[in-house]
């Protein structure tokens, strides 16, 4: 379905996105790893908790650990407990280094 309506992915796509930040993939990722599914819950704990608080990887708030960690689930399947890689360090460069209007991120 997916192939054949854009806007059936866009949704598919970023209710998943949603999901991952609701916490609602605890299961999925504890599956894999306790520690992984341990990190997640805590992620998503600290970005309800406290959003714009310091998170263990520098210069990054509770909120965007989590953010990207979902992202990244979407590259490799598996939660990234801090550790990027090339996809995520793109991803990160792309939205730092874009011309947002008002000059706002």
């Amino acid at each position: 379905m997916m192939w054949q309506s854009t806007p059936f992915g866009l949704d598919y796509r970023y209710a998943e996105m949603r999901g991952c930040i609701n916490g609602d993939q605890y299961s999925y990722y504890h599956s894999q790893s306790a520690s992984a599914g341990t990190d997640y819950q805590n992620a998503v704990s600290n970005a309800q908790s406290n959003p714009q608080g310091a998170s263990s990887v520098s210069a990054w708030t509770n909120l965007q650990y989590l953010a990207y960690g979902c992202i990244e689930t979407h590259y490799s399947g598996s939660w990234y407990s801090g550790a990027t890689d090339d996809y995520l360090n793109v991803f990160v460069q792309s939205l730092e280094s874009a011309n947002w209007p008002g000059g706002e991120k």
